[in-house]
């Protein structure tokens, strides 16, 4: 007999040390997640357009200021004519020493990178880190459906 448990022995486990309190709910779901990284899609963590904060391109810095005190969002969607055409996106960090609040968002606006919903959550994880960004615009059949971060693809 190998040394080595399978993935559905691993299960049984992490559901008996869940059921007998030794691992926490969170740790379980954590645990879950990895296991489960490559089936789930990134439509699992996404938010949905209608959620997600955004602003016009013709908005000003100090109108993203506003956003994000109003929302506490950490990034806004940057579309242009509606909301379903998304040009970018702006990382409010990069904003926070910004003085002149009547600024165009053009210095600030990031290339989003798009997945389609059925992207699995690895793949997405690998494509943000490779990309070096936070942030993903989800979609599906060309339309964008959502936004998801790097650090909600581990929390379903």
């Amino acid at each position: 007999r190998s040394i080595f448990v399978s993935e559905k022995e691993f299960r049984v486990l992490i559901e008996e040390g869940a059921r007998a309190g030794v691992l926490a709910a969170h740790g379980k779901k954590l645990i879950d997640t990895i296991l489960d990284f490559e089936r789930i899609t990134v439509e699992a963590a996404m938010i949905p357009l209608e959620k997600a904060p955004k602003a016009e391109i013709t908005a000003t810095v100090g109108a993203l200021k506003e956003i994000a005190r109003r929302t506490h969002a950490p990034m806004v969607l940057v579309y242009e004519e509606v909301p379903s055409l998304v040009v970018g996106m702006v990382y409010i960090f990069d904003l926070l020493f910004e003085e002149r609040e009547d600024l165009t968002l053009s210095a600030y606006l990031r290339s989003p990178v798009f997945l389609s919903r059925e992207t699995s959550i690895e793949k997405a994880f690998l494509t943000l880190q490779a990309k070096r960004q936070s942030y993903a615009v989800v979609t599906h059949r060309g339309d964008v459906i959502g936004t998801v971060a790097i650090e909600k693809l581990f929390v379903r």
